[in-house]
């Protein structure tokens, strides 16, 4: 049985179709791989308190972007991070913001940009 996972689905801003800001949107996606190696390095490097500015900052760029499931992963971070010492949520939540990051688009290849 083939389906399409939803890790391989890309992940679309809810601001797709909004010609007043697709080239901020263009620009924020195309960052987040910068954005998702800092957190990394901040993680391996165990700058918590890097990596809790930096998760923040994402919380906020990406609703403000349209991507509120980003939102909702850097949220989880930021929640695993403040919680306590629970490397295993922390690695977890780290992986969902990977993933999402990188299914991350602009716009479908139909919405014009």
């Amino acid at each position: 049985m083939s389906t399409t996972s939803d890790s391989a689905t890309p992940l679309v801003s809810k601001l797709a179709n909004d010609p007043t800001v697709s080239d901020l949107v263009e620009l924020f996606v195309a960052e987040l791989p910068s954005r998702v190696a800092a957190l990394e390095r901040a993680l391996n490097e165990n700058d918590r308190a890097g990596l809790l500015r930096l998760v923040h900052r994402l919380k906020g760029a990406a609703g403000g972007y349209g991507f509120p499931t980003i939102t909702d992963a850097a949220r989880e971070l930021e929640s695993a991070l403040t919680a306590g010492n629970d490397p295993a949520r922390v690695a977890s939540a780290m992986d969902r913001i990977r993933s999402l990051c990188l299914r991350a688009r602009a716009s479908t290849p139909e919405t014009p940009q």
